[in-house]
């Protein structure tokens, strides 16, 4: 075994085999991603370290700022020119203040503190509201020797322009004084408020004024709209009673009830006249109507009105019977009943005294007006064909004494929608229920024949 070892070893030290494609391939990708972690970690390094060094750099390069003080600054005004400018000067020592000098030393800080320098692009305050402008301090004339007189006209500062020289009384802490001082000084935000008082007043003035003014615009706009409703409405306030004069037509249903009453033998009669006769009816109502209003809501009222309705009556009446035998055999064939087919109206009219009391809602234009009453029948008239109750034949109701000659009372509810068209005119629609309490039959009649009538009334009311 050891030979075989060294024969193969012998033999095969210096062999070398060629690896397949896919190998290289795997290799190089390994390689790509050594490469690529390479890069990202010195990248990741590198901006840490320029992070770092960023903070660094800005953490040392900031300063702190240093105080300054300064004395009190006196500014001059002169006039030469229209331009604005200032002019810092050391305010020199003066004596204490006296409460006139206190006084006048307010006055003129609210005036100073106000004007805004013209050559930075600001406009001064309006100067005729300003107090008189006087300074505590001895001017340049008063208090300064001659020659910084002098020296002062002859300065390249600039100089402040007004139509008088103001000072400031009061230092500027915090801020060195320096050959070119701003060209404004901000004033104090007491200063500030009681120099801007009386324009608040006048902006709040004026606020009130202009919410008068919408007040009134509001006001005149409801009243102008107010009196072109009431252009088209009748003035019940003024006129708290009025006549109503109604004219109105419409259409009517008429709903029919039959019953036997306290006699059950009458049941086949019953059957055989429900079964001929429609159980309503259709047609139209037709009246004029006058109203007293009281008291602008309250009303009473009466009229005539007119209502027809019309019912189907229906009948089969057979005539014979025909029969069909055969001849060889005597049996029957064929059997055939022969009967006659006809159909007739029937017409129904009232002429009715109605009465009402009613109470009447109105808003603008619009309005309800709720009646209840009744009526009074003056006339109830029929016309048409109905079975007879001896022979079950068709029979005119001329012939049979089954119907009274007026219906009696009826009870009437209803509610009448109006739209003022014209100060005294309007139209209105007015559904109502009417029942007709006793039946339209004579009590000798075996059945009973009652009515409830549903109507709307669409009309024109004038009002006198």
């Amino acid at each position: 075994m050891n030979d075989i070892d060294q024969i193969f070893q012998k033999r095969l030290s210096n062999a070398s085999v060629t690896p397949p494609p896919f190998v290289w391939d795997g290799v190089e990708r390994e390689l790509r991603k050594k490469r690529r972690r390479s890069i990202f970690w010195w990248s990741l390094g590198l901006g840490m370290l320029l992070g770092v060094a960023s903070l660094t750099w800005f953490g040392f390069s900031k300063t702190t700022p240093t105080r300054h003080t300064s004395t009190p600054l006196t500014l001059t005004a002169n006039t030469p020119s229209n331009e604005t400018h200032l002019k810092v000067k050391k305010a020199p020592n003066v004596a204490p203040l006296t409460p006139n000098t206190k006084q006048k030393n307010t006055a003129e800080n609210q005036a100073f503190n106000h004007v805004l320098s013209t050559k930075n692009g600001l406009v001064a305050p309006n100067t005729s509201i300003l107090p008189p402008i006087s300074s505590p301090y001895p001017t340049p004339s008063e208090g300064l020797p001659k020659q910084n007189q002098a020296g002062q006209q002859s300065s390249d500062a600039p100089t402040f322009t007004t139509s008088s020289r103001v000072t400031s009384p009061q230092p500027l802490s915090g801020t060195a004084v320096s050959d070119n001082p701003p060209s404004f000084v901000l004033a104090s935000a007491t200063q500030q408020y009681a120099a801007l008082k009386p324009l608040h007043s006048s902006f709040t003035l004026l606020k009130s004024k202009m919410a008068i003014v919408n007040t009134q615009k509001w006001q005149q706009k409801i009243i102008r709209k107010k009196k072109e409703t009431d252009t088209k409405c009748y003035n019940f306030e003024s006129h708290a009673n009025a006549w109503l004069f109604d004219a109105y037509t419409g259409p009517l249903y008429a709903q029919k009830s039959l019953s036997t009453g306290s006699n059950p033998e009458n049941k086949t009669y019953h059957d055989l006249r429900w079964n001929t006769e429609s159980h309503r009816g259709l047609g139209f109502t037709a009246g004029a109507r006058a109203s007293l209003l009281v008291k602008q809501h309250f009303s009473v009222g009466t009229g005539i009105d007119y209502q027809q309705f019309t019912e189907i009556f229906s009948y089969e009446k057979p005539l014979y019977i025909q029969v069909l035998i055969d001849p060889n055999t005597g049996d029957t064939l064929d059997l055939d009943i022969v009967t006659q087919r006809f159909k007739q109206y029937s017409r129904f009219g009232f002429v009715n005294i109605p009465f009402s009391a009613g109470y009447e809602i109105r808003q603008g234009r619009r309005g309800v007006h709720l009646r209840g009453g009744g009526a009074i029948n003056l006339l109830f008239w029929k016309n048409g064909t109905m079975l007879d109750q001896t022979t079950l034949q068709p029979a005119k109701f001329d012939t049979q004494d089954a119907f009274r000659v007026n219906a009696g009372l009826s009870l009437i509810g209803s509610a009448q929608f109006f739209l003022h068209i014209q100060p005294r005119t309007r139209l209105f629609a007015e559904p109502y229920y009417q029942r007709i309490l006793k039946p339209v039959t004579k009590e000798t009649y075996p059945l009973q024949q009652n009515y409830n009538l549903i109507g709307l009334r669409l009309g024109l009311t004038k009002i006198f």
